[in-house]
């Protein structure tokens, strides 16, 4: 079961911010995404946004999964994701 993954412009500039060590370990959870996107990933509570994340290391994608299609809405630091 492959999922489609939909990349949204705000998705793209968090992306492009973040160092390459990083970069390569988002890229790698996204593969993993188009077979499992809900592996490792915790619901969020009282968002209509962004209703999951997935960690990795210090960072967190919050995404939203529907269907087939699997929406990214973030990539930043712990600290900054959830504002």
């Amino acid at each position: 079961m492959k999922y489609k993954i939909k990349v949204p412009p705000q998705f793209e500039k968090d992306f492009a911010k973040l160092d390459s060590v990083t970069q390569s370990k988002v890229l790698v959870v996204l593969e993993s995404m188009k077979e499992k996107p809900l592996f490792n990933s915790k619901k969020l509570k009282s968002v209509k946004v962004g209703c999951f994340r997935r960690r990795i290391g210090d960072f967190r994608l919050r995404f939203d999964c529907e269907k087939k299609i699997v929406c990214l809405y973030r990539v930043r630091h712990r600290k900054e994701v959830y504002r």
